[in-house]
Protein backbone atom coordinates (compact mmCIF):
# COMPACT_ATOMS: atom_id res chain seq x y z
CA UNK A 1 0.00 0.00 0.00
CA UNK A 2 2.90 2.39 0.70
CA UNK A 3 4.33 1.57 -2.29
CA UNK A 4 1.08 2.72 -4.11
CA UNK A 5 0.85 5.79 -2.75
CA UNK A 6 4.57 6.89 -3.21
CA UNK A 7 4.27 5.97 -7.13
CA UNK A 8 0.85 8.01 -7.15
CA UNK A 9 2.54 11.16 -4.65
CA UNK A 10 5.43 10.70 -7.56
CA UNK A 11 3.26 11.16 -10.70
CA UNK A 12 1.16 13.33 -8.89
CA UNK A 13 1.96 17.21 -10.54
CA UNK A 14 0.14 19.45 -7.94
CA UNK A 15 1.50 20.28 -4.74
CA UNK A 16 -0.70 21.49 -2.07
CA UNK A 17 -0.52 25.37 -2.96
CA UNK A 18 -1.23 24.62 -6.57
CA UNK A 19 -4.35 22.66 -5.34
CA UNK A 20 -5.42 25.67 -3.15
CA UNK A 21 -4.62 27.82 -5.94
CA UNK A 22 -7.44 25.91 -8.24
CA UNK A 23 -9.65 25.28 -5.58
CA UNK A 24 -9.79 29.26 -4.80
CA UNK A 25 -9.98 30.43 -8.13
CA UNK A 26 -12.94 27.59 -8.91
CA UNK A 27 -14.99 29.40 -6.06
CA UNK A 28 -14.22 32.78 -6.78
CA UNK A 29 -14.98 32.08 -10.64
CA UNK A 30 -18.47 30.01 -9.71
CA UNK A 31 -19.66 32.61 -6.61
CA UNK A 32 -18.06 35.81 -8.09
CA UNK A 33 -17.21 36.11 -11.61
CA UNK A 34 -19.93 34.13 -13.73
CA UNK A 35 -23.04 34.91 -11.29
CA UNK A 36 -21.87 39.40 -11.44
CA UNK A 37 -19.65 39.11 -14.31
CA UNK A 38 -16.87 40.11 -12.52
CA UNK A 39 -14.48 40.66 -15.49
CA UNK A 40 -11.29 41.51 -13.32
CA UNK A 41 -12.31 38.62 -11.37
CA UNK A 42 -12.41 36.12 -14.35
CA UNK A 43 -9.50 37.53 -15.83
CA UNK A 44 -7.51 37.15 -13.15
CA UNK A 45 -8.71 33.90 -12.37
CA UNK A 46 -8.35 32.54 -16.11
CA UNK A 47 -4.71 33.89 -15.40
CA UNK A 48 -3.75 32.14 -13.00
CA UNK A 49 -4.97 28.79 -14.18
CA UNK A 50 -3.56 29.22 -17.13
CA UNK A 51 -0.37 29.48 -15.18
CA UNK A 52 -0.98 26.14 -12.99
CA UNK A 53 -1.55 24.30 -16.33
CA UNK A 54 1.81 26.15 -17.50
CA UNK A 55 3.68 24.93 -14.40
CA UNK A 56 1.87 21.31 -14.35
CA UNK A 57 2.98 20.94 -18.55
CA UNK A 58 6.61 22.37 -17.52
CA UNK A 59 6.79 19.85 -14.86
CA UNK A 60 5.82 16.91 -16.67
CA UNK A 61 7.98 18.25 -20.11
CA UNK A 62 10.89 17.61 -17.77
CA UNK A 63 10.25 14.96 -15.98
CA UNK A 64 9.77 12.83 -19.90
CA UNK A 65 12.96 14.81 -20.51
CA UNK A 66 15.27 13.11 -17.83
CA UNK A 67 13.63 10.07 -18.24
CA UNK A 68 14.68 9.89 -21.74
CA UNK A 69 18.12 10.86 -20.86
CA UNK A 70 18.49 8.81 -17.45
CA UNK A 71 17.72 5.42 -20.48
CA UNK A 72 20.55 7.09 -22.91
CA UNK A 73 22.90 7.63 -20.35
CA UNK A 74 26.04 5.53 -20.38
CA UNK A 75 25.86 2.67 -18.00
CA UNK A 76 29.07 3.46 -16.30
CA UNK A 77 29.96 2.53 -12.88
CA UNK A 78 31.52 5.41 -10.72
CA UNK A 79 33.81 4.48 -8.29
CA UNK A 80 34.70 7.14 -5.13
CA UNK A 81 37.18 6.15 -1.90
CA UNK A 82 35.88 8.45 0.59
CA UNK A 83 35.99 8.98 3.94
CA UNK A 84 32.67 10.29 6.11
CA UNK A 85 32.39 13.79 6.14
CA UNK A 86 33.99 15.24 3.24
CA UNK A 87 31.99 16.67 0.68
CA UNK A 88 32.89 15.27 -2.94
CA UNK A 89 31.59 15.13 -6.10
CA UNK A 90 29.95 11.60 -7.67
CA UNK A 91 30.48 12.93 -11.29
CA UNK A 92 26.87 12.49 -12.19
CA UNK A 93 25.40 15.75 -13.23
CA UNK A 94 21.19 16.35 -14.93
CA UNK A 95 20.55 19.24 -16.72
CA UNK A 96 19.11 22.32 -15.52
CA UNK A 97 16.28 22.34 -18.28
CA UNK A 98 16.68 26.20 -18.50
CA UNK A 99 14.61 26.12 -21.58
CA UNK A 100 11.55 25.92 -19.38
CA UNK A 101 11.17 29.36 -17.24
CA UNK A 102 10.58 28.76 -13.59
CA UNK A 103 11.45 25.29 -13.69
CA UNK A 104 14.32 23.36 -11.76
CA UNK A 105 15.68 20.54 -10.99
CA UNK A 106 17.30 19.04 -8.06
CA UNK A 107 18.69 15.36 -7.14
CA UNK A 108 18.27 13.27 -3.74
CA UNK A 109 19.13 9.97 -2.97
CA UNK A 110 17.19 7.15 -1.26
CA UNK A 111 18.32 5.97 2.33
CA UNK A 112 20.00 7.92 5.03
CA UNK A 113 23.10 7.94 3.42
CA UNK A 114 24.36 11.26 4.16
CA UNK A 115 23.79 14.80 2.56
CA UNK A 116 22.82 15.64 -0.90
CA UNK A 117 23.21 18.47 -2.53
CA UNK A 118 23.27 20.06 -6.20
CA UNK A 119 25.72 22.67 -7.20
CA UNK A 120 24.99 24.70 -10.70
CA UNK A 121 27.10 25.11 -13.51
CA UNK A 122 26.25 26.70 -16.44
CA UNK A 123 23.84 24.29 -17.98
CA UNK A 124 24.66 21.29 -15.80
CA UNK A 125 23.49 20.79 -12.39
CA UNK A 126 26.63 18.74 -10.52
CA UNK A 127 25.72 16.10 -7.63
CA UNK A 128 27.75 16.18 -4.67
CA UNK A 129 27.21 14.02 -1.34
CA UNK A 130 28.59 14.13 1.81
CA UNK A 131 28.43 10.17 3.72
CA UNK A 132 27.24 10.31 7.17
CA UNK A 133 27.65 6.43 7.76
CA UNK A 134 30.73 4.44 6.46
CA UNK A 135 29.96 1.21 4.10
CA UNK A 136 29.95 -0.16 0.53
CA UNK A 137 27.67 0.32 -1.97
CA UNK A 138 26.59 -1.47 -5.41
CA UNK A 139 23.80 0.76 -6.37
CA UNK A 140 21.76 3.56 -4.87
CA UNK A 141 18.38 4.88 -5.84
CA UNK A 142 18.51 8.71 -6.63
CA UNK A 143 14.92 10.63 -6.76
CA UNK A 144 15.20 13.34 -9.42
CA UNK A 145 12.21 16.30 -8.69
CA UNK A 146 11.17 18.21 -11.40
CA UNK A 147 9.13 21.45 -10.04
CA UNK A 148 8.77 25.54 -10.69
CA UNK A 149 9.89 27.70 -8.53
CA UNK A 150 6.77 29.03 -7.02
CA UNK A 151 5.67 25.45 -5.28
CA UNK A 152 2.97 24.55 -7.48
CA UNK A 153 3.94 21.82 -8.88
CA UNK A 154 6.34 19.24 -8.79
CA UNK A 155 7.04 15.23 -10.00
CA UNK A 156 9.63 12.74 -9.11
CA UNK A 157 11.44 10.46 -11.29
CA UNK A 158 13.33 7.28 -9.12
CA UNK A 159 16.14 5.09 -10.95
CA UNK A 160 18.27 2.95 -9.70
CA UNK A 161 22.07 3.69 -10.73
CA UNK A 162 25.08 0.85 -10.07
CA UNK A 163 27.97 2.57 -8.25
CA UNK A 164 31.21 1.35 -6.60
CA UNK A 165 31.69 3.55 -3.38
CA UNK A 166 33.82 2.71 -0.51
CA UNK A 167 33.23 5.01 2.24
CA UNK A 168 35.31 4.82 5.27
CA UNK A 169 35.27 6.27 8.90
CA UNK A 170 36.68 9.81 8.96
CA UNK A 171 39.98 9.50 10.93
CA UNK A 172 39.77 13.58 12.48
CA UNK A 173 42.68 13.96 13.69
CA UNK A 174 43.84 10.36 14.34
CA UNK A 175 46.17 10.03 11.94
CA UNK A 176 49.48 10.29 13.54
CA UNK A 177 48.39 8.60 16.50
CA UNK A 178 50.13 5.41 18.51
CA UNK A 179 48.39 2.65 19.52
CA UNK A 180 49.80 1.28 22.70
CA UNK A 181 51.60 -1.64 21.75
CA UNK A 182 50.01 -4.85 23.75
CA UNK A 183 52.91 -6.27 25.72
CA UNK A 184 53.77 -9.17 28.19
CA UNK A 185 56.39 -9.93 30.58
CA UNK A 186 59.43 -10.97 29.11
CA UNK A 187 63.43 -10.14 28.89
CA UNK A 188 63.92 -8.70 25.67
CA UNK A 189 63.40 -4.93 26.44
CA UNK A 190 63.50 -2.97 29.20
CA UNK A 191 61.17 -1.06 30.77
CA UNK A 192 59.74 1.85 28.14
CA UNK A 193 59.23 4.68 30.79
CA UNK A 194 62.56 4.40 32.11
CA UNK A 195 65.39 6.50 30.89
CA UNK A 196 68.82 5.73 29.05
CA UNK A 197 70.53 7.62 31.47
CA UNK A 198 69.29 5.49 34.59
CA UNK A 199 65.58 7.17 35.19
CA UNK A 200 65.14 5.27 39.04
CA UNK A 201 61.78 4.36 38.34
CA UNK A 202 61.89 1.36 40.10
CA UNK A 203 62.19 3.08 43.76
CA UNK A 204 60.06 2.75 46.34
CA UNK A 205 59.62 2.98 50.11
CA UNK A 206 61.07 0.38 51.87
CA UNK A 207 58.36 -2.03 53.80
CA UNK A 208 58.24 -5.11 56.04
CA UNK A 209 60.09 -7.78 54.87
CA UNK A 210 62.38 -6.01 52.02
CA UNK A 211 65.85 -7.70 52.18
CA UNK A 212 68.12 -4.79 53.56
CA UNK A 213 70.62 -5.59 50.75
CA UNK A 214 67.84 -4.08 48.62
CA UNK A 215 68.08 -0.43 50.07
CA UNK A 216 69.44 2.46 48.71
CA UNK A 217 71.72 3.94 51.55
CA UNK A 218 72.94 7.26 49.41
CA UNK A 219 69.33 7.87 49.47
CA UNK A 220 68.78 7.24 52.99
CA UNK A 221 71.55 9.34 54.19
CA UNK A 222 70.65 12.19 51.67
CA UNK A 223 66.91 12.49 52.98
CA UNK A 224 66.55 10.01 56.11
CA UNK A 225 63.81 8.11 54.31
CA UNK A 226 64.50 4.23 53.79
CA UNK A 227 64.14 3.12 49.83
CA UNK A 228 64.44 0.55 48.46
CA UNK A 229 65.77 -0.29 44.86
CA UNK A 230 63.72 -2.93 43.37
CA UNK A 231 64.53 -5.23 39.87
CA UNK A 232 63.12 -2.69 36.82
CA UNK A 233 60.68 -4.64 35.20
CA UNK A 234 61.14 -6.27 31.26
CA UNK A 235 58.79 -5.74 28.91
CA UNK A 236 58.75 -7.82 25.31
CA UNK A 237 56.72 -7.03 22.37
CA UNK A 238 53.88 -9.79 21.62
CA UNK A 239 54.65 -10.90 17.76
CA UNK A 240 50.85 -12.44 17.72
CA UNK A 241 47.58 -10.02 18.14
CA UNK A 242 44.57 -9.72 17.81
CA UNK A 243 41.81 -6.96 17.52
CA UNK A 244 38.51 -7.27 17.39
CA UNK A 245 35.44 -4.13 16.86
CA UNK A 246 32.23 -3.93 18.50
CA UNK A 247 29.31 -3.27 16.24
CA UNK A 248 27.16 -1.30 18.21
CA UNK A 249 24.68 2.06 17.37
CA UNK A 250 27.66 5.53 17.86
CA UNK A 251 30.91 3.42 17.12
CA UNK A 252 31.70 5.36 14.47
CA UNK A 253 34.72 7.36 16.14
CA UNK A 254 36.31 4.20 17.32
CA UNK A 255 35.61 2.26 14.07
CA UNK A 256 38.02 4.83 12.57
CA UNK A 257 40.35 4.18 15.15
CA UNK A 258 40.00 0.65 13.70
CA UNK A 259 40.65 1.53 10.54
CA UNK A 260 43.48 3.61 10.96
CA UNK A 261 45.23 0.58 13.16
CA UNK A 262 44.46 -1.90 10.28
CA UNK A 263 45.38 0.57 7.55
CA UNK A 264 49.01 1.79 8.45
CA UNK A 265 49.46 -1.83 10.25
CA UNK A 266 50.20 -0.94 13.62
CA UNK A 267 50.19 -4.59 15.02
CA UNK A 268 52.75 -7.15 14.17
CA UNK A 269 53.42 -9.09 11.18
CA UNK A 270 51.19 -11.81 12.43
CA UNK A 271 47.72 -10.05 13.66
CA UNK A 272 44.36 -11.41 13.86
CA UNK A 273 40.83 -8.76 13.07
CA UNK A 274 37.58 -9.96 13.60
CA UNK A 275 34.16 -8.28 13.50
CA UNK A 276 30.87 -9.28 13.59
CA UNK A 277 30.82 -10.18 10.45
CA UNK A 278 33.76 -12.36 10.00
CA UNK A 279 34.15 -14.27 13.21
CA UNK A 280 36.88 -16.01 12.22
CA UNK A 281 39.21 -13.64 11.86
CA UNK A 282 41.04 -12.07 8.75
CA UNK A 283 44.54 -11.57 8.15
CA UNK A 284 44.88 -9.68 4.98
CA UNK A 285 44.55 -5.46 5.25
CA UNK A 286 41.99 -4.96 2.56
CA UNK A 287 39.41 -7.59 4.11
CA UNK A 288 39.95 -6.16 7.41
CA UNK A 289 39.16 -2.74 6.02
CA UNK A 290 36.34 -4.03 4.31
CA UNK A 291 35.06 -5.66 7.55
CA UNK A 292 35.66 -1.82 9.19
CA UNK A 293 33.44 -0.31 6.31
CA UNK A 294 30.68 -2.88 5.91
CA UNK A 295 30.59 -3.31 9.79
CA UNK A 296 29.20 0.67 9.70
CA UNK A 297 25.40 -0.51 8.95
CA UNK A 298 24.56 -3.91 10.16
CA UNK A 299 21.27 -4.43 11.35
CA UNK A 300 21.86 -6.45 13.71
CA UNK A 301 24.06 -5.24 17.42
CA UNK A 302 26.42 -7.27 18.80
CA UNK A 303 24.88 -10.44 20.11
CA UNK A 304 28.12 -12.16 21.99
CA UNK A 305 28.18 -14.75 19.56
CA UNK A 306 30.29 -13.79 17.40
CA UNK A 307 33.03 -12.66 20.14
CA UNK A 308 32.62 -15.34 21.97
CA UNK A 309 33.24 -17.83 18.74
CA UNK A 310 36.39 -15.32 17.67
CA UNK A 311 37.89 -15.44 21.36
CA UNK A 312 37.62 -19.07 20.93
CA UNK A 313 39.73 -18.94 17.54
CA UNK A 314 41.86 -16.84 19.48
CA UNK A 315 42.43 -19.43 21.96
CA UNK A 316 42.79 -22.00 19.58
CA UNK A 317 46.05 -20.07 17.63
CA UNK A 318 47.33 -19.48 20.88
CA UNK A 319 47.16 -15.73 20.65
CA UNK A 320 46.62 -14.23 24.15
CA UNK A 321 47.10 -10.31 23.33
CA UNK A 322 43.61 -8.61 22.38
CA UNK A 323 42.39 -5.16 21.38
CA UNK A 324 39.29 -4.65 21.62
CA UNK A 325 37.14 -1.56 19.86
CA UNK A 326 34.50 -0.57 21.54
CA UNK A 327 31.83 2.25 21.70
CA UNK A 328 31.81 5.18 24.12
CA UNK A 329 28.21 4.70 25.29
CA UNK A 330 26.59 1.62 27.03
CA UNK A 331 23.89 -0.31 25.46
CA UNK A 332 22.76 -3.93 25.02
CA UNK A 333 26.16 -4.72 23.63
CA UNK A 334 28.12 -4.03 27.00
CA UNK A 335 26.51 -6.91 29.18
CA UNK A 336 26.79 -9.51 26.28
CA UNK A 337 30.77 -8.52 25.63
CA UNK A 338 31.23 -9.04 29.50
CA UNK A 339 30.19 -12.10 28.91
CA UNK A 340 32.46 -13.39 26.75
CA UNK A 341 35.51 -11.97 28.24
CA UNK A 342 34.59 -13.44 31.23
CA UNK A 343 36.14 -16.53 29.80
CA UNK A 344 38.84 -15.11 28.42
CA UNK A 345 42.51 -15.83 29.60
CA UNK A 346 44.39 -13.39 27.47
CA UNK A 347 45.42 -9.97 27.80
CA UNK A 348 42.53 -7.14 26.73
CA UNK A 349 43.24 -3.65 25.95
CA UNK A 350 40.23 -1.87 25.31
CA UNK A 351 40.14 0.84 23.39
CA UNK A 352 37.68 3.84 23.33
CA UNK A 353 37.26 7.07 20.97
CA UNK A 354 34.83 10.16 21.38
CA UNK A 355 33.97 12.95 19.53
CA UNK A 356 34.41 15.57 22.36
CA UNK A 357 33.15 18.60 19.69
CA UNK A 358 30.20 18.47 17.43
CA UNK A 359 30.22 17.71 14.09
CA UNK A 360 29.95 20.39 11.56
CA UNK A 361 30.20 18.49 8.14
CA UNK A 362 26.15 19.27 7.32
CA UNK A 363 27.41 22.69 7.03
CA UNK A 364 30.03 22.54 4.90
CA UNK A 365 29.58 22.87 1.16
CA UNK A 366 26.04 24.11 1.37
CA UNK A 367 25.07 25.69 -1.81
CA UNK A 368 23.12 28.70 -0.21
CA UNK A 369 24.52 31.17 2.67
CA UNK A 370 21.40 30.91 4.60
CA UNK A 371 21.43 27.05 5.07
CA UNK A 372 24.91 27.70 6.54
CA UNK A 373 23.15 29.95 9.45
CA UNK A 374 19.88 27.99 10.10
CA UNK A 375 20.78 24.65 8.85
CA UNK A 376 19.76 22.37 11.54
CA UNK A 377 22.65 20.46 13.36
CA UNK A 378 22.22 16.46 12.88
CA UNK A 379 22.27 14.04 15.67
CA UNK A 380 26.35 14.27 15.91
CA UNK A 381 27.47 10.03 15.36
CA UNK A 382 29.56 10.36 18.18
CA UNK A 383 29.67 10.36 22.11
CA UNK A 384 31.07 12.55 24.76
CA UNK A 385 33.27 12.48 27.25
CA UNK A 386 30.62 11.70 29.86
CA UNK A 387 28.78 9.49 28.53
CA UNK A 388 32.55 7.36 28.20
CA UNK A 389 33.10 7.26 31.40
CA UNK A 390 30.79 5.09 32.36
CA UNK A 391 31.66 2.56 30.21
CA UNK A 392 35.63 2.64 30.78
CA UNK A 393 34.86 2.41 34.41
CA UNK A 394 32.96 -0.98 33.54
CA UNK A 395 35.97 -2.32 31.64
CA UNK A 396 38.59 -0.75 34.36
CA UNK A 397 36.84 -2.39 37.61
CA UNK A 398 36.99 -6.17 35.76
CA UNK A 399 41.12 -5.01 35.43
CA UNK A 400 41.39 -4.52 31.95
CA UNK A 401 43.47 -1.37 30.30
CA UNK A 402 41.39 1.33 28.70
CA UNK A 403 42.54 4.15 26.49
CA UNK A 404 40.17 7.20 25.25
CA UNK A 405 41.02 8.84 22.00
CA UNK A 406 39.28 11.87 21.18
CA UNK A 407 38.76 11.80 17.44
CA UNK A 408 38.65 15.19 16.78
CA UNK A 409 42.15 16.54 18.29
CA UNK A 410 43.32 13.23 18.20
CA UNK A 411 44.55 13.63 21.73
CA UNK A 412 44.48 10.49 24.82
CA UNK A 413 41.80 11.56 27.49
CA UNK A 414 42.74 10.90 31.11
Amino acid sequence: MRGLWRRWRDVWPLKWRGTAIILAVSLALHYLALPQLDFVVLVSGIGMLVFVAYAVLGVWTGWFWLRWRTQRREKNTPSLRVSTEQWVDTGYDIPRLRWWPFLRVRCDWEGDFGRVTGIAQRSRVKERVCFRQRGEWQDIQRRLVVEDRLGIARVTLRHTAPVDFNVSPHPGALDAWTLHASQHGGDAYSHPLGQEEGDRIELRRYVPGDAARLINWKVYGRTGKLIVRTPERALCDERRRAAYLISAPNEEPVAAAAYIAVNHRLWSDEWLFGTSLAPEGVSDVSLAQSLVRRSGYQVEQERGAELSRYLGVLQRQGINVLTLFVPATTGAWLSTCMAALANYRGSVHIVMAIDESPSTFALQGSANLWRRWFWQQPKDSGARRADAAGTARTFANKGFQVVLFDRRTGQTLP
